[in-house]
C-alpha cells in the first residue's frame, strides 16, 4: 500500500485546492520554509489515522474554512479513496470501488498499530537526531525496545510478565494484597470455625440430666476445697511477714559481712582524703599558672636588658659623628688659612671655633650623661620590680610543692588501699563506706520492727538454699486455689450453656459446612496445580528466550545490521544485543558498546539504521510510508553516500516522503538515484 495521490483544501496555507502525486518509492519534497511540506506530512498522517488530537490540529481552518483532505491509497491494483472533513463536526468516509463506509474520526480499518507509534518510528526529522546528543544512549535504547514490543508480536519478556500476573493474581509469595488462594483459604478457615463450633454445640444438645446433676455436684464439690484451701491461706498469711523479713534480713547481712570483708579504711581518712584531693589539683592548678607567670616575667625581664643594651650605640654614634664634623671644620680652616699665615681675625675665628667645639662636646657629653643616668635608673627601677616578682612568685611555688609533698605523704596508704581492693580513687571507696552505713541502718530498722529480736536473730541461721516451711505450703496452696478456680470456672460455663437447635438441625449443618469445607480444600488444590504449571511456563519462556538470544538473531537486527554496513561503508559489519538488553557495535573482531564515549556521528547512523529496521519489523509489508525531514543537513559527503545507498534498498519495498529546503541536496540524490521531485513554490 502506498500514497497515490493527495489533494488539500484549506489545510494549513493551502486555501484552494491542491493536488500532488506520487509514487511507490522515494519522493523527493522540496521547497523554501514554510512552503508547505509538513503539511503534507501531516495529512498523510491525518488520512491514515483521523484528526488527532482534535482540539489543537494546527493545521486546519486557517481561514476558518471547512479543511478537506481527500487520500488515494493503492494496493495490488485497488484503490481506496479515504476523505477527512473538519468543520463545524469531523466526518471521514473510505470509497473502495463501489463500497463506502463511514469510519469518522477513527483510524483506517485494518491497521496493527496506532498513531503514537506511527508517529514515533516511521517518521524521522533532523530534530530527533539532534536531540540523541542530549539524551542517554538507555534512553534512546529503551524507546526502542518499548516500541519493538508494542509490536503485533509479544515479546518473550511480555509474555513471561503476563504469566507472572496471572500467577500472581492466584498466589503471592508475600503473602500481601488480595488473591484466589488467600481467599478460598480465608473461606475453608472461617468454614473450619464454623465446624468446630456446631460440634460444640452438638454435644452440649446431647447431655441428659443425670450429667447435669453430676456437673453441679462437681461444682459445689470445688467450692468446698476452695473455701478450705481459703482458710490456709489466711492462715499462713498472717507469718508471711515473718517471713519477707527474714529472708531481707539474711540478704542484707550477705551484703553487711561481704564490704566488711574488704577491709576499708576508716570514713574519716577517706573524707579528708577526699578533701586532700581536691586540695591536690587545685594545687597543682595553681602551681602550673605560676610557672606560666614566672617564665612570662623573665621573657619580659630579657626583653628589657636587650632594649637597654641597643640604646647605648646610637647616641655613642651621635657624639662621634658630631665631634668628627667640628675636628674636620677647623682642620679644613687651618688648611686653607696656612699658606697666607693667620691675621687677627683668623686667629680670633679659630679661637671661636675651638672654644665652641668644646662648649658643644661638654654639653653633648652632659646631656648625654644627664639622659643615660635617668634610664639607667628606670631601667633599674624595672629591673628590681622584675626581679622581685620573680622572688614572691617564686617563694609562693616552693610552699605549693611543700604543701603537694606533705598531701603525697598522706595520700601514699589510702592509694595503697585502692591498689589493695582494686578501686580507682577514694570516691567509690566513699560509696562502698555509704553503702556499709546504709546497710546498717536497715538491718537495725528490720530488728526494731520485730516484738522478740533475740527469738527472730535466731530463726536467721538458716542453710543457705533452704526455703522456709511457711513459704513451701503457702506456694503449694496458692496454684491448688488458682488450679480449683479455673475448674469450677469451666464447668459453670458448661452447665450455663444452652443451645436452640436439635441435634437433628445440627446434624443437617454439619453435614452441608462438610461438604463446602471438601469442595474449598479441592479449590484450593486445583489453584495451587493452576499457579504451579503457570510458574514452570514462566521458567519455560525465561529459559526459552535465553537460550534464543545465543543461538539466534531476531530479523530486525538483520536489518539494522544491514543498514548500519550501507550507512558507515562497511566500518561496522553487524549491530548485536547484549544479554541485558542493550545494543553493541562490531567492527570486524572487535565489540563496542554504546555508550555516552561514541561519536555522535556514530550514534546518529546507528539509531536511523536500528529505527529504519523497525518499521520493517512493524510492516512487513510496506503498508505506512516513511517520512524523512531534512535528516543530511549534517551528514558529511561520505554519510550522505551511505544514505542513498540506504534510500535506493528502501525504495524497492516502501514508500519514502522526504522532504528537504537545500536545493544542492536534490542536486547531488539525483546524480545517485531515481526520485519523484514534488517543487512547492
Amino acid at each position: 500500500m502506498y500514497v497515490k495521490n493527495l489533494k488539500l483544501h484549506g489545510v494549513g496555507k493551502f486555501d484552494e485546492p491542491v493536488q500532488f502525486q506520487f509514487v511507490q518509492g522515494l519522493n523527493l519534497l522540496t521547497g523554501k520554509n514554510e512552503a508547505g511540506k509538513s503539511t503534507i506530512a501531516k495529512a498523510i498522517e491525518t488520512s491514515l489515522f483521523g484528526f488527532k488530537p482534535m482540539k489543537d490540529w494546527k493545521y486546519a481552518n486557517w481561514n476558518q474554512q471547512e479543511t478537506v483532505i481527500e487520500c488515494m491509497l493503492s494496493q495490488k491494483n485497488e484503490e481506496t479513496l479515504i476523505t477527512r472533513r473538519y468543520g463545524s463536526k469531523i466526518r471521514g468516509t473510505t470509497l473502495s470501488g463501489h463500497v463506502a463506509e463511514n469510519i469518522g474520526n477513527q483510524p483506517i480499518e485494518g491497521h496493527l498499530i496506532d498513531l503514537e507509534l506511527y508517529k514515533s518510528m516511521f517518521s524521522i526529522g533532523i530534530d530527533e537526531l539532534a536531540s540523541i546528543d542530549k539524551k542517554s544512549w538507555k534512553e534512546l535504547t529503551a524507546s526502542l525496545t518499548d516500541s519493538y514490543n508494542h509490536s503485533a508480536f509479544k515479546s518473550a519478556a511480555e509474555t513471561q510478565e503476563t504469566v507472572d500476573q496471572k500467577a500472581s493474581e492466584i498466589y503471592k509469595e508475600n503473602g500481601r494484597g488480595q488473591f484466589e488462594m488467600k481467599r478460598i483459604q480465608e473461606d475453608q478457615d472461617a468454614v473450619s470455625a464454623q465446624l468446630k463450633q456446631l460440634e460444640i454445640e452438638r454435644a452440649y444438645s446431647v447431655r441428659s440430666e443425670e450429667e447435669l446433676k453430676v456437673i453441679k455436684r462437681q461444682i459445689e464439690q470445688i467450692h468446698q476445697e476452695i473455701l478450705q484451701i481459703d482458710q490456709k491461706i489466711r492462715f499462713y498469711e498472717d507469718n508471711h511477714q515473718c517471713i519477707r523479713r527474714r529472708r531481707e534480713y539474711r540478704q542484707k547481712i550477705a551484703d553487711y559481712q561481704q564490704i566488711l570483708d574488704l577491709g576499708l579504711p576508716d570514713k574519716r581518712h577517706v573524707e579528708r582524703w577526699l578533701l586532700e584531693f581536691e586540695r591536690e589539683r587545685l594545687i597543682t592548678v595553681e602551681m602550673d599558672r605560676i610557672r606560666t607567670e614566672i617564665q612570662a616575667i623573665r621573657e619580659k625581664k630579657n626583653e628589657e636588658e636587650t632594649r637597654w643594651k641597643s640604646s647605648k650605640k646610637p647616641f655613642l654614634k651621635k657624639r662621634v659623628i658630631l665631634s668628627a664634623f667640628i675636628a674636620a671644620s677647623i682642620l679644613s680652616f687651618v688648611i686653607y688659612s696656612f699658606p697666607k699665615g693667620f691675621n687677627e681675625l683668623e686667629q680670633v675665628i679659630i679661637g671661636i671655633l675651638v672654644v665652641l667645639d668644646a662648649a658643644v662636646l661638654m654639653n653633648v657629653g652632659f646631656v648625654g650623661n644627664k639622659m643615660k643616668r635617668k634610664e639607667l635608673g628606670s631601667f633599674d627601677q624595672k629591673m628590681g620590680y622584675l626581679n622581685q616578682n620573680i622572688t614572691l612568685l617564686e617563694k609562693q611555688l616552693h610552699r605549693y610543692e611543700d604543701e603537694f609533698e606533705e598531701m603525697q605523704s598522706f595520700q601514699k596508704p589510702l592509694k595503697a588501699d585502692c591498689e589493695r581492693l582494686g578501686m580507682n580513687g577514694p570516691q567509690e571507696i566513699m560509696d562502698w563506706l555509704l553503702k556499709l552505713n546504709y546497710l546498717k541502718n536497715g538491718l537495725n530498722a528490720l530488728l526494731e520492727q520485730e516484738e522478740n529480736p533475740e527469738a527472730f536473730l535466731a530463726t536467721i541461721n538458716l542453710e543457705d538454699g533452704v526455703k522456709e516451711p511457711e513459704e513451701i505450703g503457702l506456694k503449694v496452696l496458692l496454684d491448688q486455689r488458682d488450679y480449683l478456680v479455673q475448674t469450677r470456672t469451666d464447668q459453670e460455663q458448661k452447665l450455663a450453656h444452652n443451645t436452640n437447635l436439635s441435634v437433628k438441625e445440627i446434624d443437617y449443618r454439619l453435614n452441608e459446612l462438610s461438604e463446602k469445607h471438601i469442595s474449598g480444600h479441592q479449590q484450593l488444590m486445583e489453584s495451587a496445580f493452576k499457579r504451579d504449571r503457570l510458574m514452570l511456563v514462566s521458567k519455560i519462556v525465561a529459559e526459552a528466550e535465553k537460550m534464543y538470544r545465543k543461538s539466534q538473531k531476531p530479523d530486525f537486527l538483520i536489518k539494522a545490521s544491514r543498514y548500519m554496513k550501507l550507512l558507515s561503508n562497511s566500518k561496522y559489519e553487524e549491530i548485536l544485543m547484549s544479554e541485558v538488553g542493550g545494543f553493541v557495535l562490531r567492527s570486524q573482531n572487535e565489540l563496542i558498546p554504546m555508550s555516552e564515549t561514541i561519536s555522535r556521528g556514530t550514534k546518529e547512523q546507528m539509531y536511523l539504521a536500528l529505527k529504519l529496521a523497525m518499521t520493517f519489523r512493524l510492516d512487513p509489508l510496506g503498508y505506512y510510508p516513511i517520512l524523512m525531514d531534512e535528516i543530511a543537513v549534517n551528514f558529511d559527503k561520505a554519510r550522505r553516500q551511505g544514505l542513498f545507498n540506504v534510500l535506493k534498498e528502501l525504495s524497492e519495498h516502501r514508500q519514502i516522503l522526504y522532504l528537504t529546503c537545500h536545493d544542492w541536496f536534490v542536486e547531488e540524490l539525483n546524480n545517485e538515484m531515481d526520485s519523484h521531485l514534488i517543487i512547492l513554490d
